[in-house]
């Protein structure tokens, strides 16, 4: 999942990145989407605070220690609930409380997963499994395959997160585990967005949504608000996301689950951004980077740095997003995140195209294209290839840039999604700009004039702007003028929303061309008093 543009034309897609998240919400959660389920190797604690365990010991029995430790998990309090199941572990479990160990196990990975210690979450999870299978836990299957593949997911090991989420969907539908089924259908929600499958995706949320509301499980209903917004985003309807995104903000403040808030912020972030609404997206992002550094969540704060880093590449501050999706990668190297460390080294590629550095930016590219093939990122790897065509256009090797087009359209045909065509419709016509060939750029425009309506104002904008210099080429004035005056209108209205003076003035500036060509439009139309409207907007506000 991905994000939108500044590039060579190029556009992000809505996190995600995916958000993708993202860039979303499923079970419990993870990245911009959430999940969750488990992984050994004993935590430590400290002396002090392992002295402290006894007095929970003969205080509260067994299943309701287990019970504290998984509300402090989703208070998102890991660190102390590392501590109670890690004394349990170490001495309060009995070798007949089988099933409290396994648990305990299970809760633990969870923990490691959160703080991005995959390793020791592996570990853990198998333990756990391996002693649910060998002591006949079936009940508790469904919570061990969800886990293993929550960890598959983050590693970007996509196949196998697929299948470790329908053996879910297998263990907890033979134990009439609703609450389970749920979680595991939003978790494959996620993996199936990841491959371009949007309908069943949005099927399965939807079921997770509607069996969770009727066990009246806020947390969990929140969850799959959270991720049907990720995906109206991702398709064009942020104004249904925000509908969404609330409802399950109140629903997480209910429930007290700290990390799905954090979560559902930096979708609303998203949602307002492709709103056209900077300010309050920025807000968004910056309190959900703040409350994922609180939580000490690795994934999260790598996300929502991305986040902040292509609203900025939007304004027009490249050095401020560059550094930021420099930040962001090294974490999700750090994590072994390939479909993310992709992500942002593809948005690197997009940031040194805009500032003149080709060789950088080609190199940047084929790094994130090789990362997403390693994955399985469907749409990743489309988005890849359309970025690596402009620059090969840009570098007029025509051959290179009609090979990546092919690849890209072959994927969009494969993914049989109106977004995956609409990013092909638009590369093609930024292509076309460049050689001159205006029949192309109108005739990619058309292809996709009923989609783009429901995209984000950047692409609109930028769409409109291809199509008045077409139409001037070809001596159609006022058509130039109709179609340069809304690309016009789309970047005013958007700027009015950016927020900081700073930010307002280098948004503009970065799309100072659409400006320029509208005044050069209507000096030829001997229309001078717009003219200079225009140029005194372009200065200004």
């Amino acid at each position: 999942m991905t994000v939108r543009p500044h590039g060579p034309g190029r556009s992000y897609f809505p996190a995600t990145l995916l958000v993708a998240i993202c860039f979303a919400a499923s079970c419990d959660d993870g990245r911009s989407m959430s999940g969750e389920a488990g992984a050994e190797e004993r935590a430590s604690v400290s002396p002090g605070t392992r002295a402290e365990i006894p007095v929970l010991f003969v205080s509260l029995p067994l299943e309701k220690l287990v019970e504290r430790g998984i509300d402090l998990h989703y208070s998102g309090e890991y660190d102390s609930a590392r501590v109670v199941f890690s004394a349990l572990l170490e001495g309060g479990i009995r070798e007949s409380d089988v099933g409290a160990h396994a648990r305990a196990l299970t809760w633990l990975g969870l923990g490691a997963w959160r703080r991005g210690s995959y390793e020791e979450a592996r570990q853990l999870g198998e333990k756990a499994l391996e002693l649910k299978l060998r002591e006949g836990l079936t009940e508790q299957l469904f919570m061990s395959y969800n886990a293993l593949g929550l960890l598959a997911w983050n590693e970007a090991r996509l196949a196998d997160a697929k299948n470790l989420y329908e053996r879910a969907i297998e263990t907890a539908r033979a134990a009439g585990d609703e609450e389970g089924l749920a979680k595991a259908l939003g978790n494959l929600a996620l993996i199936q967005i990841e491959f371009g499958d949007f309908s069943q995706a949005r099927d399965n949320l939807q079921a997770m949504r509607d069996i969770s509301r009727t066990l009246g499980i806020e947390r969990l209903e929140g969850n799959a608000l959270t991720n049907l917004a990720m995906l109206d985003v991702l398709l064009g309807s942020p104004h249904r996301a925000v509908e969404r995104l609330n409802e399950a903000r109140r629903l997480y403040r209910l429930s007290g689950y700290a990390t799905g808030e954090e979560n559902a912020l930096g979708q609303l972030g998203t949602a307002y951004r492709d709103l056209g609404d900077f300010s309050k997206a920025h807000a968004a992002f910056d309190s959900a980077l703040s409350m994922a550094r609180e939580l000490g969540l690795p994934a999260s704060e790598a996300m929502n740095l991305e986040r902040l880093a292509e609203l900025y590449g939007l304004a027009g501050d490249d050095e401020r997003a560059m550094r930021l999706f420099e930040q962001a990668r090294l974490i999700n190297e750090a994590l072994g995140d390939d479909v993310f460390a992709g992500i942002d080294a593809r948005y690197e590629a997009e940031t040194h195209a805009a500032i003149g550095d080709a060789a950088l930016a080609v190199e940047k590219g084929h790094r994130a294209l090789e990362l997403h093939r390693r994955s399985g990122a469907t749409f990743e790897e489309l988005l890849d290839r359309l970025l690596l065509a402009e620059l090969a256009a840009a570098q007029e090797a025509a051959d290179d840039a009609a090979r990546h087009l092919e690849g890209a359209l072959r994927l969009a045909n494969e993914l049989n999604a109106a977004v995956a065509h609409t990013e092909v419709a638009l590369t093609e016509a930024r292509i076309a700009d460049m050689k001159g060939d205006n029949s192309d750029v109108l005739s990619s425009l058309e292809a996709i004039r009923t989609d783009l309506p429901a995209r984000d104002p950047a692409l609109q904008w930028e769409a409109w702007s291809l199509a008045a210099r077409a139409h001037f080429r070809r001596g159609e004035l006022d058509s130039a003028a109709a179609t340069g005056s809304r690309a016009v209108e789309q970047i005013e209205r958007v700027r009015s929303h950016v927020g900081s003076g700073v930010l307002r003035s280098s948004y503009a500036a970065a799309r100072t061309t659409a400006y320029t060509d509208l005044v050069t439009v209507l000096l030829r139309k001997s229309e001078v008093g717009e003219a200079f409207q225009i140029a005194d907007a372009a200065r200004g506000q």
